[in-house]
């Protein structure tokens, strides 16, 4: 964990530096419209690798382009240097680092950071050692599902999928960075988040994944032919029909009765939010 603290120092000097800090500042955002890594991106990505072959022990390194260190093959960091690159390059103050150390051998996500870039607040997660925000212990919310609130990804991709959840529940939020919508749930500010339509990459909610579940919460794999199971990184994804995060494990029994799923339609995810 030092070094993701160490690692977290540096995203937050480099983001600085890039004036990824969430304001306009008298000045205009990007003119950004397609999906892809930005040069912002890039920098913090190299910036991240060097770190880790400094001071690492062998880790490998796993981006949104793939793998970037082999490294020994026991330890691998699943990184997205900036989630929510949208609103960071238009200055929308929601975006973050990525930090997920996934053990080889036993198949677990270990250790977690996700670093909200234009707070500087850090959550972070040790396996069996429960999730906080900075020095913060952090426990999900107990609610209701007719009561929850919700961030639910809402795209071309899942819009008619989606239409009994949107009128099954209280309120439905997006936000535009998956990483930090999950940490929300984790602090019991959101009841969940909801991905049909555009599956997550691995890379952008990793980490989130273990803070989710050391807050009491639970993450959960949809499947094509119905039902749910347990979302585990090292599992495929390819057949999967969404991936959500509950606050209240227990709600998933009322969730998935609410969702008018299609097979078709399901894509890997893009960079676009």
């Amino acid at each position: 964990m030092e070094l993701l603290f160490q690692i977290s120092s540096k995203v937050l000097r480099d983001a600085t530096a890039l004036k990824l800090n969430g304001r306009t500042d008298g000045g205009e955002g990007s003119d950004l419209r397609v999906p892809g890594s930005t040069p912002q991106d890039n920098i913090l990505e190299s910036s991240i690798i060097e770190l880790v072959r400094e001071r690492s022990t062998g880790w490998g390194v796993i981006s949104e382009e793939g793998l970037l260190e082999k490294g020994d093959g026991t330890t691998v960091l699943y990184m997205d240097p900036l989630d929510g690159s949208y609103n960071a390059v238009n200055q929308i103050p929601f975006f973050s680092t990525s930090l997920a150390l996934f053990d080889v051998g036993s198949e677990e996500v270990t250790h977690a950071m996700v670093i909200e870039i234009p707070t500087g607040r850090i959550y972070h997660s040790m396996l069996g050692s429960g999730t906080y925000m900075d020095n913060i212990r952090l426990h999900t919310r107990d609610r209701d599902l007719k009561d929850a609130a919700l961030s639910v990804y809402i795209g071309s991709e899942s819009i008619t999928q989606i239409e009994g959840i949107v009128n099954g529940v209280r309120r439905i939020r997006y936000l535009g960075c998956d990483s930090l919508e999950m940490c929300s749930v984790a602090q019991g500010s959101l009841d969940g988040t909801l991905y049909f339509g555009r599956i997550p990459r691995k890379t952008d909610i990793a980490a989130s994944m273990l803070i989710v579940r050391e807050s009491g919460g639970e993450v959960f794999s949809v499947l094509k032919e119905g039902g749910s199971k347990t979302c585990r990184l090292g599992d495929p994804w390819g057949d999967l029909k969404g991936i959500v995060s509950l606050g209240r494990p227990a709600n998933i029994q009322m969730l998935l009765p609410l969702y008018c799923g299609l097979s078709q339609g399901i894509n890997a995810g893009d960079d676009s939010t």
